[in-house]
């Protein structure tokens, strides 16, 4: 028997802080808005995102309006640390999504990874885990 692959869909805001003291990538947050399967919880505005998963999931990354208007797109994810295991991926119309598909696994399994965002207006690129509060990819 054929068993459905659930999608979870995280709302994503790019938050730029005009503070001098903060230079690229520090300067740029994300809060995470979804509801999570694990404990049946609605989340808004937070720093990081509940993504563990026992199940094949999709989890559908999604930029919200102010973000796309103010030029944000998300470019890509790299494994976090370089060459961890990697989740695949489907980008959506015009960057402004990204879609990771979790496997089917026997044994539970995290996947760390950088969300890379990307400003067409500036050029400003800067990498985010989603799991991790904020940190922000300085490699």
């Amino acid at each position: 028997m054929t068993q459905a692959t659930p999608q979870r869909t995280v709302n994503i805001s790019v938050i730029e802080r005009n503070d001098p003291a903060l230079p690229p990538p520090k300067n740029v947050q994300v809060a995470y808005t979804y509801w999570s399967p694990n404990d049946g919880m609605a989340r808004t505005a937070w720093t990081k995102c509940d993504l563990i998963q026992t199940s094949a999931t999709n989890t559908l990354f999604v930029l919200d309006y102010p973000s796309t208007a103010n030029g944000w797109t998300i470019d890509r994810t790299e494994p976090n640390p370089p060459g961890a295991p990697a989740l695949e991926t489907v980008s959506g119309p015009a960057k402004q999504s990204i879609m990771t598909i979790f496997p089917e696994l026997t044994v539970p399994q995290i996947f760390n990874f950088f969300i890379i965002y990307k400003n067409t207006v500036t050029g400003q690129e800067v990498g985010i885990d989603p799991q991790e509060k904020n940190v922000p990819d300085i490699r």
